[in-house]
């Protein structure tokens, strides 16, 4: 199974794919797709919020320098 169809199954409250090689798993899990992680950064913590209690798990590609997402999540939580 995979990522996208095990996070539609699973119900997870929410789930945001980021990069060209994550559009699959949009498609899979019917969640909203960012094509860069620029535009992810521009939204979260304005459109996209977090609450207490949530828990953010962050799979990611290191070439992409995916721990400034993980940085920015760090300074709005």
């Amino acid at each position: 199974m995979g990522v996208g169809n095990y996070a539609r199954v699973k119900k997870l409250d929410k789930v945001y794919a980021i990069g060209t090689l994550a559009e699959y798993i949009s498609k899979g899990a019917g969640c909203e797709y960012f094509k860069t992680k620029e535009e992810f950064l521009e939204k979260v913590g304005k459109e996209i919020i977090f609450s207490e209690g949530d828990i953010i798990l962050v799979k990611a590609s290191n070439g992409m320098k995916f721990r400034e997402i993980v940085e920015k999540l760090w300074d709005i939580i």
